[in-house]
Formats: structure tokens, C-alpha cells, sequence
């Protein structure tokens, strides 16, 4: 359906609508700016850049117009709504006080409203607004105030949806555990035993021409353990085959023997007792890498699941070697488990291939190890089902649970800048947290959200653990909504 000229200005408690009485827009007397940009670059070599920081800021929007009113009450009046709205919107600079502010914009015969958030403005008026033959202007019985300028400082993007609005359009979702992509919902669990740990968002369903806000809804399902961190990754195509690495792919290990277990990953799992002050230069445990992910040049970070647990003064590491060439080997940093009885370890990102091809100063084999470190100051036995990957190549965000109490609905929810529970009752709490910057979708790029979380629970219970996801969206556009 195509709309009229749309020029609205809004704090959510008034609305003044700029095509219609008592306002009147001047002939060409409406004009918004294109965004700022801030640009930052930083110098990889001299005379060789890369962009560091690249966003849109603000734009200003300037509208010229009168006030016509039967008295010069009613002007003032009108004048006054125009002034409070503007107060409104600039006393948000108080923690809890103000209203948020938005102008709604279409040209006539458009399909879609275009919104800006305001976030202050100015309003000026001729030299000789109080001069007799302004304040006594008088046209057709009608008394008016003439060439009055007010200027917006607005979002640098423009969105598909109201700021006052929580209805966000819902995008279909896609795994192989269900027949073909839909709304509602979609069940992810752990990577593991052939379980899905993504949903796949096709391109054709996200709309807009710059990053899309989004707003994340986890609902615990069945069989469901209490967590204490969630990782969200998101990747455009193209996918790594595999995220999972096990016996199928384990090329060496040193000193693991194999206990058969039917709820292990893989139906078993590998333990090994470290004595005291163990350190290597070498690897413990390595597995073959796919050409298939060597050669997507995708970053990851990493989860080492165990079986019983990190014993208590053990750390961890991941790395990767070139064990054809000998042309690579990187390793990351030692982590130390947050507690003894964590069976999804965190260690940290790892870049596959660890290095560009730009500064492969020799060959570098496709065929790459995964490698496993473990050093020691205690004696103690080291369990290890297996080794998972989240792709985190476009983008990263971990929940951080600050009680047990995380059933129910969970929202990490972009629009809003929050994140909540909502239980069936229905009550609405804060029990965990988000880090790192909200996911943003990509429009027109078909994607996945890939989950990986961890808790205290059985090693069972921390692969098992369900949910079923949900994404909502707002088209963002740097023009105007299509």
C-alpha cells in the first residue's frame, strides 16, 4: 500500500504532524542530510591501511515552516508542543528522565516508513519574530507565524520499524531438524553426536541495505540443564563441514587410554593422569583439520569437553600446526578453567588457517592438526571427549548468567539494549548479561547463529542441554526504507 508525504515528529506522548493543520511545511521547506561517518584507519605497513573504525554517527534534518492558528493563543500553543517535545527528548541527558524522540518520513507514493530517532534539536525564529508586523501577521482570518526553522540531529540510519515498537518481524529459520525453514522457532542443542547447533537465516529473508538489529529469544527446552555462559557465533557463508572433532579425526595423542561409555560422545572417552609440574613444548593431543576448513579462513574459538571435569591446577591450550611442511605452528594462551567441575571448557579464538595467505612465506599444508596442550603444578587425571568449534567469523556475543534461575523465555534483545527473562507467570527479571557487541545480520546474506553453552552439570547433560531459538529483526537502511 503506498503512503501520503509523511513528516511526523514524535516523543511517543504527542505526535506533530508537519502536513497538517495547524503546521505547514514550506514549499521545499524539508531537508535531511546524509549520515556522518567516522572513519578511522590504521597503518599495517607505511602507506598500507586498513579501516579500523567505519560507522555512521548523525545526520541533521532541517524543516522550515509556519504556525497558523484562529488566535494567537492557539499559535503559542502549538508553539509550545514543539518546545516541550524538544525539552523532552533533551532531558534524556538525565539517567530516567526525558522520552526518546522519532521522526517518521516517507515521500508520497513510497510502500514503507522510514524512522529516525532524534536525539536533540534547535528551533529558530525570524529576527523580528516579535515585531508588530509578526506578532499581527493575519491571512485569510488567520493569524500565522512565518519562517520558522527547526533542526534535527538524528540517527545516522534509518529504521523499518517505530522506536516505540516492540513488534520486530520474526525471520524464518532453518536446521536439519526440522523439514525447511519457518517461524516459531527452531531447536539447537550443543554440538555433538550428530545434534544441531545453528539455525541458518537464508539472505532472501533479511531485508535492508545495512546491518540488520536483532533481538535473540532462547526458550529452554527439553532436556535442559542450568548454564553459566552461553557463546553465540555468527557466520556468513561459506560453513565449515565440521565442528566437532573426535576419535574419527584424532591423529595422535600421548598417554590417553579409552574408556567405553554409551553416553560419551562418540560412545567413549579418553583419560589420562598428568603427574605434578607437567609441562610440554609438544602437543598432548592432535586432530587433522579438513581442507574444506583450512581453506575457508574462518575464526573460531574453541571448547574442550571432558568428561569429568579440569582437575584443579591444570590449564589448558589450543593451537595448530603445519605437520607436513613444519611452515606453521601457533599456539594460544593457557586458560585456567573457571572450576573443577566444568565439563565445557572455554580456551579461547583460533584462526584457521593461523595466518593470510599473503604472508605464507612458504607452502602451507591443507591438511592442518588441531592441537591440545595441558600443563600442570598438581597431579591429576585429564579427561577429554571431545573438541568442538564455535565460527565466530562475523561476530561474537557471550551471555553471562548471574543465578541458577535461567528458564523460561531469554532475550538479548538489540532494539532494546537488554537482556531478560520472561517467565510463564509472566515476570520479567535480569539474570544474566550479554558481552561483546549484540549480533547484527548482514541483509541479504544467507548466515548462521551457531550456540555453545556451559554450566557445571554431567558431561550428558551439558551436550543435551536445548533450547529453541527464535530472531526477530529491523530492516536499517542508510537511505530510506524500501
Amino acid at each position: 500500500m503506498s503512503q501520503l508525504f509523511t513528516l511526523k515528529l514524535s516523543d511517543n506522548v504527542d505526535t506533530i504532524n508537519f502536513m497538517a493543520s495547524p503546521f505547514f511545511v514550506m514549499d521545499g521547506g524539508f531537508d535531511i542530510s546524509l549520515p556522518r561517518v567516522k572513519r578511522e584507519l590504521v597503518a599495517t605497513r607505511p602507506g598500507f591501511y586498513l579501516p579500523l573504525i567505519s560507522d555512521f554517527e548523525w545526520r541533521e534534518a532541517k524543516l522550515r515552516f509556519e504556525i497558523r492558528g484562529a488566535s494567537r493563543s492557539a499559535i503559542l500553543q502549538s508553539l509550545g508542543r514543539i518546545e516541550r517535545l524538544l525539552r523532552n527528548i533533551a532531558a534524556r541527558a538525565r539517567i530516567t528522565a526525558g522520552r526518546r524522540g522519532e521522526l517518521s518520513y516517507t515521500w508520497e507514493g513510497a510502500t514503507d516508513l522510514t524512522y529516525f530517532e532524534v536525539y536533540g534539536g534547535d528551533i529558530a525564529f525570524p529576527t523580528d519574530v516579535l515585531s508588530v508586523a509578526k506578532i499581527h501577521a493575519k491571512e485569510n482570518g488567520q493569524y500565522y507565524i512565518p519562517e520558522i526553522e527547526l533542526t534535527l540531529y538524528l540517527s545516522g540510519l534509518g529504521f523499518g520499524t517505530s522506536i516505540f515498537s516492540d513488534t520486530l518481524t520474526e525471520v524464518p529459520l532453518f536446521n536439519p531438524s526440522v523439514g525447511a525453514k519457518q517461524t516459531g522457532g527452531v531447536r539447537v542443542q550443543n554440538p555433538g553426536n550428530g545434534q544441531y547447533s545453528y539455525v541458518e537465516i537464508a539472505g532472501v529473508d533479511l531485508p535492508g541495505s545495512q546491518p540488520l538489529i536483532t533481538k535473540i529469544r532462547l526458550t529452554s527446552d527439553t532436556p535442559y540443564s542450568t548454564w553459566q555462559l552461553l557463546y553465540l557465533g555468527l557466520q556468513a557463508t561459506n560453513w565449515p563441514v565440521n565442528v566437532v572433532y573426535d576419535d574419527t579425526a584424532l591423529v595422535y595423542q600421548s598417554g590417553f587410554s579409552i574408556t567405553a561409555d554409551a553416553n560419551a560422545n562418540g560412545g567413549q572417552y579418553r583419560s589420562r593422569a598428568f603427574s605434578a609440574n607437567t609441562f610440554s613444548f609438544f602437543s598432548q593431543m592432535e586432530w587433522s583439520v579438513s581442507d574444506a576448513i583450512s581453506n575457508a579462513a574462518i575464526m573460531f574459538f574453541a571448547f574442550l569437553h571432558t568428561w569429568s571435569g579440569v582437575p584443579s591446577g591444570f590449564q589448558v591450550a589450543v593451537g595448530i600446526d603445519d605437520y607436513v611442511t613444519y611452515g606453521i605452528r601457533y599456539q594460544g594462551d593457557y586458560v585456567v578453567p573457571s572450576s573443577t567441575t566444568q565439563k565445557n571448557v572455554p580456551i579461547g579464538p583460533i584462526q584457521i588457517p593461523p595466518t593470510e595467505e599473503l604472508v605464507r612465506y612458504g607452502t602451507l599444508n591443507p591438511d592442518l592438526w588441531f592441537g591440545l596442550w595441558f600443563a600442570t603444578d598438581t597431579a591429576g587425571t585429564m579427561t577429554v571427549d571431545y573438541l568442538s568449534l564455535l565460527p565466530i567469523g562475523n561476530g561474537m556475543r557471550i551471555w553471562r548468567g548471574r543465578t541458577s534461575a535461567l528458564t523460561g523465555d531469554l532475550y538479548d534483545d538489540g532494539w532494546r539494549g537488554q537482556e531478560y527473562r520472561v517467565s510463564s507467570t509472566p515476570n520479567v527479571a535480569n539474570p544474566f548479561y550479554g558481552l561483546m557487541e549484540p549480533l547484527k545480520l548482514e541483509p541479504g546474506i544467507t548466515q548462521r547463529i551457531y550456540f555453545t553453552s556451559a554450566g557445571s552439570q554431567t558431561a550428558l547433560s551439558e551436550r543435551q542441554r536445548a533450547f529453541v531459538a527464535r530472531v526477530y529483526v529491523v530492516p536499517t537502511y542508510s537511505l530510506l526504507a524500501l
